[in-house]
């Protein structure tokens, strides 16, 4: 098994194309009676009618009576359909156009799920009915953080869209992102998940290696009822792990160059003459010191990571650094004059980012892409992002980012 979420992203979004008898008249059919309203190729952004694509591709029954007796100002149809025309059309939708493996019904006994819809929906698994249950730091920078009422970021707002479109409220569980001796963001979100702490946590990388089974069998859950506030001395609670699993990407992060003057900068090579600041500890501190020239080495400076480090680099202790977006973008906006420049230079690795959630809970994870497609379709992460004033970027594939080698990302 590489990772149980790819072969989730094979079951949604490719696969071996489906060609069969059943399919073609499907087709067929759906020309002939659907296409008008729900669009070629289903190709629809659900405004007017229905979105195909997003129809649960294991329920047969709902799919049969929606379209036998009307639905929503759908006209029945039962009466037009002859013989295996509507077995065929199934065939159609499941498959999505025959884009997707077909689904065998037997498979499906005792099964049933839902699109987003029905608020609260008892197949969800939620933690509390009703309510989708987020866990997001307190001191996620411009990706989220907590305020008197409610919260702030991108990752809160993107949460908050989400519960939202499947007509949920939301609950945010703050908790202290900072890493120490006995936690690390990964471990951490493994732990929220499996306590269970929260349904969800925003804002995890699509990363192979941090999906599926744990590497270890427990780990501390992160400070989360008084964040900030807990007794340094007090124990850590420690949980069993359980493999955790991703949504579809619904942004994607990436590295670029921030600078103190102006400049054209295609790669490092285009920093000569400058002065780089290393941040220790990062991805984009190890890529700088692997990728510098060996003319940038000798005035190269290193700092300790944190938000210290671009307030050095205002101060003029260093002329450029490859960093985080997401850091300048906080940077940015904690010192609205200042005076660094974040360039148009991206590195080529960058990380596509989803909601974390417990492996086994699918039918919370079919709803919750449904979900991001929707938002992604109707351009509201472009929004909150440009609200938020931060910097992203379109999920790119693979959405799961294979393992790297040391020579992988500096080779790039």
């Amino acid at each position: 098994m590489k990772f149980i979420y790819l072969a989730f992203m094979l079951a949604l979004f490719g696969g071996p194309a489906v060609s069969d008898e059943l399919l073609t008249k499907g087709t067929t059919t759906y020309k002939q009676l659907c296409s008008r309203c729900h669009g070629f190729d289903m190709v629809n952004p659900g405004t007017g009618s229905y979105d195909l694509r997003k129809f649960p591709r294991d329920d047969k029954p709902r799919f049969v009576e929606s379209v036998s007796n009307g639905k929503d100002g759908m006209p029945a149809m039962g009466d037009l359909l002859i013989g295996d025309e509507l077995d065929a059309l199934w065939r159609y939708v499941s498959t999505r156009g025959g884009k997707e493996p077909a689904v065998e019904e037997s498979s499906l006994q005792g099964e049933q799920h839902q699109t987003a819809g029905p608020k609260g929906s008892a197949e969800l698994n939620l933690m509390t009915p009703d309510t989708l249950t987020a866990c997001l730091p307190i001191n996620g920078g411009v990706m989220s953080g907590r305020r008197a009422s409610g919260g702030a970021g991108l990752d809160y707002d993107i949460a908050q869209e989400i519960a939202k479109t499947l007509e949920l409220d939301l609950k945010v569980i703050w908790y202290e992102g900072d890493i120490d001796e006995d936690t690390n963001p990964i471990r951490a979100t493994y732990a929220m998940l499996s306590r269970p702490l929260c349904d969800v946590v925003p804002g995890y990388a699509l990363y192979a290696p941090t999906l599926g089974k744990p590497k270890g069998d427990r780990a501390a859950v992160p400070r989360w009822k008084k964040p900030r506030f807990r007794d340094k001395f007090e124990e850590p609670e420690f949980v069993d792990l359980r493999p955790i699993t991703t949504t579809i990407p619904y942004v994607r992060m990436e590295m670029g160059v921030v600078l103190r003057a102006p400049r054209d900068v295609l790669g490092f090579a285009d920093l000569e003459g400058l002065t780089l600041g290393i941040q220790e500890g990062t991805l984009a501190g190890a890529i700088s010191v692997g990728r510098m020239p060996s003319s940038l080495r000798a005035n190269a400076v290193s700092r300790n990571p944190g938000p210290a480090f671009l307030w050095d680099m205002e101060k003029g202790d260093f002329d450029a650094a490859l960093v985080a977006v997401a850091e300048y973008d906080f940077h940015k906006r904690q010192n609205k004059i200042t005076k660094l420049i974040l360039s148009d230079y991206r590195h080529p690795l960058g990380f596509n980012i989803g909601f974390a959630m417990l492996e086994d809970n699918k039918p919370l994870w079919d709803h919750l892409n449904g979900a991001v497609e929707d938002l992604l379709s109707n351009g509201r992460v472009d929004a909150i992002a440009l609200q938020n004033k931060v910097h992203i970027a379109v999920p790119r594939r693979p959405f799961v980012q294979p393992e790297l080698r040391t020579t992988d990302f500096l080779s790039r």
